[in-house]
């Protein structure tokens, strides 16, 4: 047992925390398998269980174990928001006020806490919305990722400092990063 392990006994009655690590866990074992990267699962779920005290798979040590993969990852599952019923969600919400779409000020907040993770990698957030199954991201700092599908594009801050931030599926982002082994493999 290591010393998170009284920590985290805490979480274990609150469904949101399991939700949460279920969502991220789900989208981790995603990029695995759509990476070729099975062989690696139990390392990083020995990994995990060492470090935090229960078996699972994170982001986090993803990127730990792959410095070379293109974009540092994060999931929120926007406290259970359903995103198809809500207004500030819908289509014409995005183009009337991105910045106060759900998903929005959640990757800003996770922006903020990889800022130093990043070392010249992109930065995406991973969100759950029905019809997609591995859910959409919102991310930035990729531009030679594109393959088959779509995506929308928005300019987010002012002028002087505007980032440019793409929405699509988290399927495709993985599929044109991979390239069914023609992108990146890990070092």
């Amino acid at each position: 047992m290591n010393m998170f392990s009284r920590l985290n006994s805490g979480f274990g009655d609150d469904p949101r925390w399991h939700a949460e690590r279920r969502f991220e866990e789900s989208r981790v074992n995603f990029l695995y398998r759509k990476c070729g990267l099975e062989r690696d699962l139990a390392t990083l779920r020995e990994l995990h269980r060492d470090r935090l005290g229960y078996p699972g798979l994170n982001f986090s040590l993803f990127q730990e174990l792959y410095p070379s993969f293109p974009i540092v990852l994060g999931c929120d599952r926007l406290n259970g928001l359903a995103l198809h019923e809500s207004s500030q969600a819908v289509l014409p919400a995005w183009y009337k006020s991105f910045a106060k779409v759900p998903f929005v000020p959640a990757f800003e907040r996770f922006c903020e806490r990889a800022a130093a993770s990043l070392h010249g990698r992109g930065i995406g957030l991973i969100f759950p919305r029905k019809g997609f199954r591995d859910g959409l991201i919102i991310y930035t700092g990729l531009d030679d990722c594109w393959n088959e599908g779509g995506g929308f594009i928005f300019r987010m801050g002012k002028a002087d400092k505007s980032v440019d931030v793409i929405v699509r599926p988290f399927a495709d982002l993985v599929a044109g990063i991979y390239d069914s082994g023609r992108g990146w493999v890990p070092d």
